[in-house]
């Protein structure tokens, strides 16, 4: 099945058939098949936090951070807001205030650098 191919089930899965469980597999097999392009990372750190693999969702949302960041190419402020907000979700669920604070903080300036 062609990467495109797969790109549309995954969100057909994740959106009409709440399967992110399926939706996740996908998004990692095309994160690891294309691990520097920012399009496969968001959807993998989306269905990670989706289905609340925290554990795995923490490196990749902290990379997506760094390359936000870097201004490396196709990572842009919405990325960056997408990425704290997941990681502030994960340290409230985990309890360390003070860290979920710090993403929620975060994703709010990247929010305001978007508009």
């Amino acid at each position: 099945m062609s990467d495109c191919s797969q790109i549309f089930l995954m969100q057909i899965l994740a959106n009409e058939n709440n399967d992110y469980t399926e939706a996740l597999r996908i998004a990692k097999y095309l994160n690891e098949k294309h691990p520097t392009n920012p399009y496969f990372k968001r959807y993998y750190m989306r269905y990670l936090y989706s289905t609340r693999k925290y554990r795995e969702l923490n490196p990749i949302a902290n990379e997506v951070l760094s390359n936000v960041e870097a201004g490396q190419f196709g990572y842009e402020y919405t990325s960056g807001r997408w990425a704290s907000f997941f990681l502030g979700q994960m340290h409230q669920a985990y309890r360390n205030f003070d860290q979920a604070k710090k993403f929620y903080e975060s994703a709010i300036r990247y929010g305001d650098l978007g508009e």
